[in-house]
């Protein structure tokens, strides 16, 4: 936690030295959130009211209701909780219909601060509310997938497409069938407040839910600035290799380890994640495709060249990425697809290696189409 109050700092400090003020709301949001979680309640809601002046100045409404959900949730996080619910319900009326996915996560955290207030029954009421609105943003994903996947067929194996797809619609029924379930339990869940941690244990990267919190917010600063933004998926080559010959212990080490050459390897304002078993995510802020190509290049040959025989004699790994920049796509969603696509293109092309969206002997972009 102290390294990342220390890097919040860093950032909010170069945010306000390049004199951008919705850079420096944003760094100024993920401070006092960490603030929030370290349990400085009061700076963080200084820090907060002073993104909110910022954001009515400049007149940011999306940032602001995102401002505002935070200064909720660490009310709720220090069991103020009818002031929080007033939040909640507030955020969720000026959501309405035109932000589903707010609108989505407003259902849960009420159905938390109701459940500590010992008001189950409305807390069964936005428990239900949540699941349905989940229920309906998933068949929104999946139409935005479907039709990203049909795009990206023209240019990738027939063979490939048809292996993703049936992992997909896997995913899918696994889905919905963990919905069906948890809307057939008798009670209100007990949610513990721990699922809302944005620190991956094992390596203390960022995790998923913390980079899919971020990563539209990244999005929305580098279309506000018209600055570039790269990023990068990065998989160990052959990691079920490693557990099955020394071990799943030997794997977690080797997992800490890349979390520690992956974040040394980027600067304080870049996110790095890690999002999935032995899968990394990397947001290159302010950085061009050759200059993210070049980050990657030199990440993989850190990996490579560690000595990994202080773990175990005989271990070695490598990893591949995938790197993208932010083009014309629609959503996160859409860019980390790309991503992925150049992941798989690095894996058939023979690992441990680095595939960009760029041709490289003219040093352009590899525009989607």
């Amino acid at each position: 936690m102290r390294e990342g109050l220390e890097s919040g700092a860093a950032a909010v400090a170069l945010a306000r030295a390049g004199a951008n003020p919705f850079r420096e709301s944003i760094a100024l949001t993920s401070y006092a959130m960490l603030l929030g979680l370290s349990g400085d309640f009061d700076q963080a809601f200084a820090l907060l009211n002073r993104v909110d002046e910022l954001c009515q100045r400049h007149n940011y409404r999306s940032l602001r209701s995102e401002v505002l959900r935070n200064v909720a949730e660490l009310r709720l996080r220090r069991g103020d909780l009818p002031d929080a619910i007033g939040r909640f319900t507030e955020l969720l009326d000026i959501a309405g219909t035109g932000e589903p996915q707010l609108a989505r996560d407003l259902h849960l955290l009420l159905s938390v601060a109701y459940e500590q207030n010992h008001d189950f029954e409305n807390a069964l009421r936005h428990s239900r509310e949540h699941h349905r609105s989940d229920q309906l943003l998933q068949s929104q994903q999946a139409a935005t997938r479907a039709r990203v996947l049909t795009h990206r067929f023209e240019l990738y194996n027939a063979q490939l497409e048809a292996d993703k797809a049936r992992v997909e619609a896997a995913l899918e029924r696994l889905r919905s069938a963990k919905l069906e379930a948890e809307k057939q339990l008798p009670q209100v869940r007990t949610i513990e407040l721990g699922r809302y941690a944005q620190e991956d244990p094992l390596t203390g990267l960022s995790n998923r839910r913390h980079m899919d919190d971020q990563l539209p917010g990244i999005l929305a600063a580098a279309r506000y600035s018209r600055r570039p933004l790269c990023v990068a998926v990065g998989d160990v080559d052959r990691f079920k290799g490693v557990n099955d010959e020394f071990g799943h212990p030997t794997g977690d080490l080797v997992l800490k380890r890349l979390g520690g050459i992956l974040r040394g390897g980027c600067r304080p304002e870049d996110l790095v994640a890690r999002i999935g078993g032995d899968e990394f995510f990397l947001a290159l802020i302010d950085v061009g495709l050759e200059a993210a190509h070049s980050t990657c290049e030199r990440l993989r040959a850190a990996v490579q060249g560690y000595d990994w025989n202080t773990i175990k004699p005989g271990l070695g790994v490598t990893i591949s990425f995938g790197v993208v920049q932010l083009c014309d796509d629609p959503d996160a969603l859409a860019l980390l697809s790309r991503a992925d696509g150049r992941l798989y293109d690095a894996k058939r092309n023979g690992r441990n290696r680095v595939e960009p969206g760029i041709d490289i002997s003219a040093g352009r972009p590899v525009m989607p189409e």
